[in-house]
């Protein structure tokens, strides 16, 4: 009786909530804190509410707004407006919530090495992920490893424009293709056996916005100094940020682009728990993002990375046709939370009923906050 005060069991079933639950599985067990003890909800929390299309019912999402804020999806963004109708933002999240809900795009371990009109590129099932324009790549399909092989002393490898499905669960059949991939991203890599590049060896990972754009929009370099490396971050080709690190084997280095947000994350280790920001900061996200595309750079020497993971942020449909009539369907762009209700939506947005489809305004009840995932033992988990 005494966990059961604090603590209550609900199945999550179904891939609406994807990928922070159900990858993969019929369903998960989640335990969450009662209502009493967890405080009121804030925005992006994970809520257990009342099903108002199935009586007895209950359903977990996600906190898009507060009663009476307006909410608005754009290219996939979820935008929303105070009521003071002034004030716009995103979807507010932590770094610790934007990294437990990305989607993977590629790892280097799942690419492979394809000649194309004879030049070299990197596939993986679907799509041309890494293509050279200057220099020459090559693949250890043993180790994984990515060398950049500068010709004249420059190597360029661009990550084209991609189509790619916001439906995440591929397998239910729903396909939403967008334009959104590389400008909001996160990129993960690590450099093998740095000790032994020359000094003066330069390593980047540039963001265009454009292939006519006389300046990557950002880039995070890395410049080999011997015992230590200089890591900067330019904007536009002037300096945000400097700093220096200890140079080691295997030292993993994320960037993360993702709607107004800019961070630096580095570990010691190859490990995904060790990752300490070094920099956040605020960008500015350009028109035109579908023309938006990722260089890697390599000037003065050949750079092996031993880690190359490209994982992009989720992203929402404005209405969808799943379970049921097309009329259900909220149209999208200027919808709040009635009657005092939260705006709750699923991550997987396309497998989701949720508030653009609720068209009553019905008694909502929050009944819990999810804070670990207790079944299977796979996928066992502290939520954020």
């Amino acid at each position: 009786l005494v966990p059961r005060l604090f603590f209550q069991r609900h199945g999550v079933r179904g891939p609406s909530m994807w990928p922070a639950f159900n990858d993969g599985v019929a369903r998960e067990w989640v335990l969450s804190l009662r209502p009493w003890l967890a405080g009121d909800p804030e925005v992006y929390d994970v809520v257990v509410v009342n099903d108002p299309e199935r009586p007895g019912g209950r359903v977990v999402k996600r906190v898009a707004a507060m009663p009476g804020e307006y909410v608005t999806i754009i290219n996939g963004d979820v935008r929303v407006r105070s009521r003071d109708l002034r004030d716009e933002w995103w979807l507010k999240r932590s770094l610790d919530q934007i990294m437990a809900t990305r989607v993977p795009f590629f790892h280097l371990k799942d690419l492979s090495l394809q000649m194309v009109k004879d030049r070299p590129e990197l596939r993986n099932e679907r799509h041309r992920c890494i293509v050279p324009e200057k220099g020459s790549c090559s693949l250890d399909e043993v180790g994984g490893f990515l060398k950049l092989e500068p010709s004249r002393g420059l190597c360029v490898l661009r990550v084209p424009e991609q189509q790619v499905m916001d439906d995440h669960m591929t397998t239910t059949g729903h396909i939403t293709s967008g334009h959104h991939v590389v400008r909001d991203l996160v990129v993960t890599f690590s450099l093998y056996e740095p000790a032994s590049m020359k000094t003066g060896v330069v390593f980047e990972v540039q963001h265009w916005t454009s292939a006519e754009a006389g300046q990557a929009q950002f880039a995070l370099r890395l410049a080999h100094e011997g015992p230590s490396a200089r890591l900067s971050l330019l904007e536009g080709g002037r300096s945000r940020f400097q700093g220096h690190l200890d140079w080691q084997d295997r030292r993993t280095l994320r960037l993360v682009l993702v709607d107004d947000r800019v961070a630096i994350l580095t570990s010691k280790r190859d490990e995904e728990d060790s990752l300490e920001v070094v920099y956040e900061g605020h960008r500015k996200v350009l028109p035109g993002a579908g023309e938006s595309y990722l260089k890697l750079v390599a000037r003065g020497g050949s750079v092996v990375l031993s880690r190359l993971d490209m994982d992009r942020d989720i992203h929402y449909t404005p209405a969808t046709e799943w379970a049921g009539n097309e009329d259900s369907a909220r149209v999208l762009t200027d919808s709040r939370g009635e009657n005092g209700q939260l705006f709750l939506l699923g991550d997987n947005s396309p497998q989701s009923r949720d508030s653009r489809h609720w068209r009553r305004a019905v008694p909502q009840q929050v009944l819990g906050r999810p804070i670990l995932v207790v079944w299977p033992w796979s996928r066992m988990r502290v939520l954020p």
